[in-house]
């Protein structure tokens, strides 16, 4: 169900986000261009040689404008829409220990928007040939998929963290004879029906519950993507 003003509360939300901080992102990723020909060449003096300019040098020192500047467009997109779907779970109504499946739409958009960086190293190292030059970007892609897949859901895991402690104060006030403190608790219906043993065994099952939405086949999934770039 979708609230009033709900549709374009979401527009804002995941709309186009804004270009001039995007263009400063790109120019700044500009700089990734002349630590990289440091990176290969590794003698500034060359950068001063007339002889240095040739048809190839100008065609990479191109090239390599043009992706540093979408890369450093990306990164802040990257950034950006990480921070605002990870301010969704602060909109989320309650956290249902019981049934993590609902927070599998974050764990997702971490995990399709860290396939992106993955992608990148992939077509990075089709280049590997100077290996501290492709070092220094596989860690650049790295960080930026390892980013890519945290960042997204660090907003519903402090929410899960705190729905845990929140239901294991009433479980434990429960548990030292407080008949009325699993009333606002997931499993305040059957409150009256509990034995210890029924207490302590749901304290086990709440404190075994994951604080990140990654069940094993996501973080099966991460480990594959991991694999495309080999």
């Amino acid at each position: 169900h979708t609230p009033p003003g709900g549709h374009e509360a979401a527009r804002r939300r995941f709309g186009l986000l804004d270009a001039r901080a995007a263009r400063k992102a790109g120019i700044l990723g500009l700089l990734i261009l002349p630590l990289t020909a440091l990176l290969v060449d590794r003698d500034p003096s060359l950068f001063l040689q007339r002889e240095y300019y040739g048809a190839e040098q100008v065609f990479a020192w191109a090239v390599g404008a043009w992706v540093s500047l979408n890369l450093g467009a990306f990164l802040h997109a990257t950034l950006a829409y990480a921070r605002r779907f990870s301010d969704l779970a602060g909109e989320t109504e309650r956290i249902d220990l019981l049934d993590l499946h609902a927070l599998t739409p974050f764990a997702r958009q971490g995990l399709r928007s860290a396939l992106l960086w993955l992608v990148l190293l992939s077509l990075v190292s089709l280049n590997a040939v100077d290996l501290i030059w492709f070092f220094s970007i596989a860690a650049i892609a790295l960080v930026g998929g390892t980013a890519a897949l945290i960042l997204p859901v660090r907003g519903i895991h402090l929410r899960l963290r705190q729905a845990k402690h929140a239901e294991l104060e009433q479980v434990h006030a429960a548990i030292r004879g407080d008949h009325g403190a699993l009333s606002g608790s997931l499993i305040s219906g059957h409150g009256a029906s509990l034995r210890l043993s029924d207490l302590l065994a749901y304290r086990n099952f709440i404190e075994s519950v994951r604080e990140w939405p990654f069940d094993a086949p996501t973080m099966l999934r991460f480990a594959l993507y991991l694999a495309i770039p080999l």
